[in-house]
């Protein structure tokens, strides 16, 4: 019975000394800063520090701790209930002036704050903390750095056009968070979309870390892969706001290449944004892929009595589209094109433009334009052959375009009926109509028109 007592007190006294060893553990590290930035103390990270100040004797600590290229700062601060005068600072290695600064009242708070370190070289800063007030004043804090992953990978996205971070969007992918702050004031991407892709974009300004200011602007540009033309800009206000969504056409013939740059004039403090690329194919028509840019590669349509084509697209590289249209003999053909909407943030909305051709792609049955999306739809007729099934040209065009343009055309076709009977009146003497009129018989729409 004493043996069994005896390992139990040992079990116990090892149960406690585990105990105490994690309450030991877990406790803040006192430290005692100096008293200027020659003498400033070092910390380190994942460490918490607790220390005080005395009105008498001590009414500031200087600390200095080090940051490698693109690191991600962040530092909780907490403070006593007497500290009530002044605050903390944060300052580089210059040490000029402060990048950051939080005042304190007289009760206790805590503070949590983020920011970009320098994303070029390694670089030294300095936590300063002051109260000038009265008695003693105790306070904890501590600091942990972690690395950037713009565009959901490692490091930053790059300051210029020739260093940005290569993303690999699928057919819809977000980038949840991507920073910028301080020193890192331009991320860019380049990303790669294939032939005949709609892309959607869409940013958000997602979060602002700081213990002081006002939150900045957030601008954005998206560049075709020479980086001359812009395809869509603007900017997001404030923090949390709406997101921003535009389109483009990629290239519609060859792959291309994209760039987007993000980002602001100034901030000591951290940006927080997301974006989202979605690619989808074209389907003009309603059939997969472009409608062609010549009258060689127009795609043909065999259009029913009453046909609508909705959600074709023109934009960027695909300014022209070309439909072959086939219809029967003696057909009346009436159509209309709808300039639905543009997409875009640069430039001014595009007129759209239309011409019908004959089978050959020489002779010009009719031609004219949409302004804009509050224009009525333009409607235009003309007479197939009236011996034979015949082809025509529907091409529907813009001189140049940054954005996206939604158009609908329709086709109607219907059977001549002259003097009342279907079908056309006969074009010689040999295949003249026969009518036969009663008293007084009006023939009241009869139609001749290019092969008739």
């Amino acid at each position: 019975m004493k043996h069994k007592a005896l390992v139990w007190i040992g079990i116990l006294a090892g149960v406690l000394c585990a105990l105490v060893s994690v309450a030991v553990a877990a406790a803040a590290t006192p430290i005692v800063g100096g008293t200027s930035f020659g003498t400033a103390v070092s910390i380190s990270p994942g460490t918490e520090y607790s220390a005080s100040l005395d009105s008498a004797n001590h009414t500031s600590d200087y600390f200095t701790f080090n940051a490698t290229p693109g690191q991600i700062v962040t530092i909780v601060f907490t403070s006593g209930t007497t500290f009530n005068r002044t605050g903390f600072y944060l300052y580089d290695q210059g040490h000029v002036s402060y990048l950051l600064y939080q005042g304190v009242n007289g009760t206790e708070q805590t503070f949590q704050f983020e920011y970009a370190g320098n994303n070029s070289t390694p670089t030294k800063y300095y936590f300063v903390v002051k109260d000038p007030g009265v008695g003693v004043n105790a306070y904890t804090f501590q600091y942990e750095v972690r690395a950037q992953a713009d565009g959901d990978n490692p490091g930053d996205a790059g300051d210029a056009l020739g260093t940005a971070k290569v993303v690999t969007p699928n057919a819809d992918t977000t980038y949840a968070d991507n920073q910028l702050g301080w020193a890192d004031v331009n991320d860019w991407y380049k990303f790669n979309a294939a032939a005949g892709q709609i892309v959607t974009m869409t940013l958000t300004y997602s979060a602002f870390d700081g213990p002081s200011g006002s939150a900045p602007s957030l601008y954005y540009i998206v560049y075709d892969q020479s980086g001359n033309q812009t395809l869509g800009s603007g900017s997001l206000y404030p923090p949390g706001s709406d997101p921003k969504t535009f389109q483009w056409m990629s290239n519609n013939t060859l792959p291309s290449a994209y760039y987007l740059r993000v980002y602001m004039s100034s901030s000591n403090n951290l940006v927080h944004y997301a974006f989202r690329i979605r690619t989808d194919r074209q389907r003009d028509a309603g059939q997969l892929g472009d409608a062609g840019d010549a009258s060689a590669t127009a795609l043909v349509l065999t259009p029913g009595a009453n046909t609508t084509y909705s959600g074709n697209l023109l934009g960027h590289t695909d300014t022209n589209d070309w439909y072959r249209v086939n219809a029967a003999s003696g057909q009346i053909i009436t159509a209309s094109v709808t300039y639905d909407a543009y997409d875009g943030t640069v430039g001014t909305e595009p007129t759209l433009y239309y011409t019908v051709l004959d089978q050959t792609g020489t002779r010009t049955l009719d031609s004219g334009s949409v302004t804009g999306p509050s224009a009525a739809p333009a409607v235009f007729r003309w007479m197939s052959n009236n011996t034979e099934p015949s082809a025509y040209f529907l091409r529907v065009y813009v001189s140049n375009s940054g954005g996206l343009v939604h158009y609908t055309f329709q086709i109607q076709t219907d059977r001549q009926s002259d003097a009342g009977q279907l079908g056309d009146a006969g074009d010689a003497l040999g295949t003249a109509r026969v009518v036969t009129p009663n008293a007084d018989t009006t023939y009241a729409d009869n139609q001749l028109g290019w092969a008739d």
